[in-house]
């Protein structure tokens, strides 16, 4: 088969209508919401917000469950001859942990976010889905994220970033 018949009999050149039946009105409903949902889902800036704040809300939890390991969480202690109600005690607690919670979600949101929106912009840039997408999309975020510490060490976000959602890509790429 040549280039010329490969082309023409291609599912790009076919016309399919002849062949379409009328659907139900059930089958026309979740086509119109597939259709909804793959215009949400190539909208760039749409979905690098959704993974900004499901990023956020994995921050959240990452920075409850870390603040639960460190040291220095002092609410818990009381001075002798001082008596604190429970009540006082988890409220010293929660003061303490919603700082390190809105951090770690803040941090997570950002790099999920601008990860997601830099991989976004190259997909479609590159028309292509590979590896080499995920080392440019982390080479950008981690200049962009380490670019107010000066140049040496957005080139060293750069480099970091690329090396780590690069191995990222390829370990998920072999386990499909």
């Amino acid at each position: 088969m040549d280039d010329f018949e490969r082309a023409i009999l291609s599912n790009a050149y076919v016309n399919h209508t002849l062949l379409r039946r009328d659907l139900t009105p059930e089958e026309a409903a979740v086509q119109s919401a597939l259709k909804i949902q793959q215009s949400v889902y190539e909208n760039c800036l749409i979905r690098a917000s959704l993974i900004g704040v499901s990023s956020a809300v994995i921050g959240s939890l990452v920075g409850a469950f870390f603040f639960t390991l460190h040291a220095s969480n002092t609410a818990h202690i009381v001075t002798e001859g001082e008596t604190a109600t429970i009540r006082s005690q988890l409220y010293a607690q929660y003061r303490q942990c919603v700082p390190a919670v809105k951090s770690s979600a803040r941090n997570f949101a950002k790099i999920g976010f601008l990860y997601s929106l830099f991989e976004c912009f190259i997909q479609k840039y590159r028309a292509k889905s590979d590896v080499r997408n995920s080392l440019y999309s982390g080479c950008s975020t981690g200049a962009l994220l380490a670019l107010k510490n000066g140049p040496i060490a957005s080139a060293g976000g750069c480099m970091g970033f690329a090396a780590f959602s690069g191995l990222i890509d390829k370990y998920q790429q072999s386990h499909r």
